[in-house]
């Protein structure tokens, strides 16, 4: 078995291997005199069939040895280096990735693009291994020689954004975005919006204003923006600003809208302006919105005397869009309604759905499918921002 498992690895590292020193031979091959007179090229065919015993019999660092004597011998081999450094840092072997890297770097000979390749792999080699300060540092050497810039830009946003360090990050999406014409409108708003969250922990408001408004300029359809800049409006008291702000994402990505349900519903009671706000729903109950702006309506209305109302917007809703929310909020109603063994018949289909509804997902990936029943603004499964939305459906919204 252990033979079995070793030959599969053996044949999986060497297939850009092989590749590629296929290529180089067959450009460098010469007559069968030469090649049994004991020249390099002979020595290579021997030394590569040597390294491949060492792999077969599972000894990876005596083969590794071989393989870098074999890639030395002629500059044409830098492929299969890079190669063979890659494959080891995607298999988890990030040590020998480092060190085939390293040995490519050390050549006097590499010309500026090649080593600026090999740095960049070698970055990605510390990265990796979780050494990011080094992996910083590589990246940093390759901006400042102009070399690879964009490729080496990108992996120093990865590591701010990992180091929570928003204000490098914000500055390398605008360099980013400046040199190479990528759009990074999206990293630059939540990055500035992370500044705002952190200006607000430590009581600088007006700063965490400015760093919104900035962000509404760079992504004005952000929904993150408005809830952040409703919820500043709300703490100073400016309800009827913080409700006309939250209404915008209507507009702007109604998606998000479920939202701005609660932060709307707490404003509006502050100004005691109750009916409005119903009438607000009200005319949004038919509307493809999702089923919290219609089980609001339903709590509200019932929380006036309305029960029967109230039930009748959750039977029209269930009729065009059926949820589980909105089955199980009928169903709280139902059993509050009836007695007897009716009652114990609904009490108990109401449990079903609250169980439901307590293992079910409310969010989801659209790049990646990650899952899960918070909102994550940058996707905790493939780092992307704004990726994460409410889900539809019987199971969502």
């Amino acid at each position: 078995m252990r033979a079995e498992t070793a030959l599969l690895s053996a044949v999986t590292l060497l297939l850009p291997v092989a590749a590629l020193s296929g290529w180089w031979i067959g450009r460098r091959v010469r007559s069968r005199d030469a090649r049994l007179s004991g020249s390099p090229r002979g020595i290579f065919s021997q030394d590569y069939f040597r390294g491949i015993n060492y792999l077969l019999d599972d000894q990876h660092d005596k083969a590794i040895e071989v393989f870098l004597k074999v890639l030395d011998l002629s500059d044409e081999a830098i492929e299969t280096h890079l190669a063979l450094g890659s494959l080891f840092r995607r298999r988890g072997e990030v040590d020998r990735a480092i060190r085939v890297h390293q040995n490519l770097i050390a050549r006097p000979a590499l010309d500026a693009h090649t080593r600026a390749r090999a740095l960049l792999e070698l970055g990605h080699d510390y990265k990796r291994a979780g050494l990011l300060d080094r992996a910083e540092s590589l990246y940093q050497q390759l901006c400042s020689e102009r070399q690879l810039e964009q490729a080496a830009l990108t992996q120093l946003i990865d590591i701010y954004q990992q180091l929570q360090d928003w204000p490098r990050a914000l500055e390398m999406a605008q360099t980013l975005a400046s040199r190479f014409g990528v759009d990074t409108s999206v990293q630059q708003a939540h990055f500035l919006c992370e500044m705002a969250r952190e200006a607000v922990r430590s009581n600088r408001t007006g700063e965490a204003r400015e760093r919104l408004k900035k962000a509404a300029r760079i992504a004005p359809q952000s929904a993150r923006v408005a809830l952040q800049v409703a919820s500043l409006e709300r703490e100073r008291g400016e309800y009827a600003r913080a409700i006309k702000t939250l209404k915008e994402i209507e507009r702007q990505a109604p998606e998000f809208l479920a939202e701005a349900i609660e932060p709307l519903e707490i404003c509006y009671r502050a100004l005691e302006r109750h009916q409005e706000f119903i009438e607000w729903l009200k005319a949004r109950a038919n509307a493809d919105l999702g089923v919290t702006p219609v089980i609001t309506l339903a709590e509200l209305q019932h929380e006036q005397g309305g029960e029967f109302e109230a039930m009748r917007v959750l039977v029209d809703e269930l009729n065009r869009r059926p949820t589980v929310r909105g089955v199980d909020k009928l169903l709280e109603y139902c059993v509050a309604r009836s007695e007897g063994e009716a009652q114990q018949n609904f009490a108990l289909v109401k449990a079903f759905t609250s169980r439901l509804m307590e293992r079910r997902s409310v969010y989801r990936c659209r790049e990646c499918g990650f899952t899960g029943r918070t909102l994550h603004w940058q996707c905790p499964g493939c780092s992307r921002w704004e990726t994460v939305r409410p889900i539809r459906g019987i199971e969502g919204e």
